[in-house]
């Protein structure tokens, strides 16, 4: 009788841990939402990288904060700038591969708004993955890496991102790989809505000035037209 209430005792306090372990992990499924996985790849497969990526979440001293698209936009503005790289480009990429959720986590490992892996966050030696400073600031390194390597072509460089760069090399452009082609395709439609929607806006800049300052679109006002408007 002794053993049975030993035994019951030992499977309370295991499901009690097991609760624990259920909370825990639901808490960190909301609080870090893993990114949807769009290709289909095997949960066990990557478990290593995954374990990785969690582990610098855990250290991050970003895995607490909130950060707003146009916070992250203006960050991604300033790394596009200062590497020379359409800004339009990384946010599309960003937009794809995190929703601008600076914790997520892919199912392959990937970390962060730029899905960097952890060999490549540790080849570009970002020492945090999960802030969003520095994961863009590495994302817009290595983009701009690719970008010298393909001569700037847009196609390319969302390849090499994807399937990387020796596979574009290898088959002389986008790989045929299934989750390359697709990611390719999907990328570059965001891009190329997201390059219209600002050209359309500088246009309408340029438009309101040219009616503000009574003079043609394409041509630049005067010094004089600005005097006095000053206050």
């Amino acid at each position: 009788m002794k053993r049975i209430f030993q035994i019951t005792g030992i499977w309370f306090w295991v499901s009690i841990v097991l609760s624990g372990l259920l909370l825990a992990q639901s808490y960190v499924s909301y609080k870090f939402p893993i990114k949807q996985d769009l290709f289909g790849h095997a949960y066990r497969t990557h478990m290593g990288n995954r374990l990785i990526a969690y582990a610098y979440l855990l250290k991050s001293s970003d895995k607490f904060s909130h950060w707003n698209p146009e916070e992250i936009n203006t960050i991604i503005e300033v790394a596009a700038q200062r590497h020379e790289v359409d800004p339009q480009l990384i946010q599309a990429i960003t937009l794809f591969e995190s929703y601008y959720l600076p914790h997520a986590i892919s199912t392959t490992g990937a970390m962060g708004l730029m899905a960097l892996m952890p060999e490549t966050s540790k080849d570009l030696e970002v020492n945090d993955p999960f802030s969003p400073i520095d994961n863009i600031e590495g994302g817009v390194r290595f983009v701009k890496t690719l970008s010298e390597k393909f001569q700037g072509d847009p196609t390319l460089i969302l390849a090499a991102y994807n399937g990387g760069p020796g596979s574009v090399i290898k088959y002389g452009g986008v790989p045929p790989f299934r989750e390359t082609t697709a990611y390719v395709d999907k990328v570059g439609k965001i891009y190329r809505f997201l390059k219209q929607e600002s050209q359309e806006r500088a246009g309408n800049m340029v438009s309101g000035i040219a009616q503000r300052y009574h003079t043609e679109p394409g041509q630049v006002p005067e010094k004089r037209d600005f005097v006095g408007s000053l206050p």
